[in-house]
Parts: C-alpha cells; structure tokens; sequence
C-alpha cells in the first residue's frame, strides 16, 4: 500500500529545526489556496465619486433643410423677408415658431403637449402671413398666422386656431412674440 518511493512525513527529513511533518502541513496549505481572481496591483482604488452635473432640457431639434424646390415663398417676399434681416427666411420662420408653442391656445390630451413638432407642417405663405400644423401626439389642430419681421426680430399673431376636438379659438387679439 504504501509505496517506499513517495515521501511522507515520516521520511522526510527535518530542515533547519522545523519538523518534517509542519513542512509537510504547509506545502499542503499553500497549494489548497485559491489564487486571486485579479492581480493586486490591477485593482482599483476606491474614489470619491464626481457629482454628476444637472440634466438640461433638450432644444427642440432645428428643422431639416429645405429642398430648393419646397419653397412656395414668393420669390419677391423671399427678398423682401431677407431685407428685413433673415438671411433664410422660410427656415428661419419655422424654427421661431417652434419655439414659441404657447401660442397654441388648444390644451393637450392625455398628458400630451400640443408643440409644432413636424417642421414640415409649417408653411411659409408670403411676407406676412403662415399656416402652422401642430399636435400633441394624441390630436392634431391648425393656426392661421400672421407674423411681422423688423431688423431681424420675429413677432407672430394667431389669427386662427383649430384644435384637434374640431373647436375653433378665434384670437382675443394680438398675441406677439418677439425673436
């Protein structure tokens, strides 16, 4: 059973004052132990954690360029507009008037936000006048506009509201907003 050619700790002999049989014990510990799953030196310190810096609300994306042939501006209210200090008119009247949806005068349904989301439903008819489709991702309405354009600033009247639910708001006036 026992083979003369293994050692044991019987037959080994003692090193420098230690038993053979503690030596034994300890080479057996020492492979009994699992080897760390990382290195030492490849683990990171602990730091102190960079407060994270507040969430700002997202701009309404800008709208998408017009083809050339898209424009149904008249050619001398086109310039006329530009005179008047928009270097891009139709592009530049859509993107104010998205960011003034207050002057939707329709109340949102369902949690919605009635917005002039598709800048495609805008349309620029001539130098003073615009039509504007706007929705609140449930219903969907229409404003007839009117809009004035001095030294590049942008002011806008609601001349005519349709909401989604089939109502008509007739405008209590001017409702400006300046660029």
């Amino acid at each position: 059973m026992n083979d003369p050619a293994a050692p044991s700790a019987m037959n080994m002999p003692a090193v420098v004052g230690i038993p053979a049989t503690m030596l034994f014990a300890i080479a057996l510990a020492a492979c009994s132990r699992s080897a760390p799953e990382a290195p030492v030196a490849a683990t990171p310190t602990p730091q102190s954690p960079v407060p994270a810096a507040p969430l700002e609300p997202t701009p309404p994306p800008l709208p998408r360029e017009l083809p050339p042939d898209a424009s149904s501006l008249p050619a001398e209210d086109r310039e006329f507009l530009v005179r008047q200090g928009l270097y891009e008119p139709e592009a530049e009247l859509i993107a104010d008037l998205r960011a003034h949806p207050e002057l939707i005068d329709c109340k949102g349904e369902a949690g919605g936000t009635p917005g002039f989301h598709d800048p495609e439903a805008i349309r620029i008819l001539s130098r003073d006048r615009a039509e504007a489709g706007f929705d609140d991702g449930h219903n969907a309405g229409r404003l007839d506009l009117s809009f004035t354009v001095r030294n590049g600033k942008i002011a806008w009247d609601v001349e005519k509201t349709e909401c989604g639910d089939g109502a008509r708001v007739a405008s209590a006036g001017p409702r400006q907003r300046a660029r």
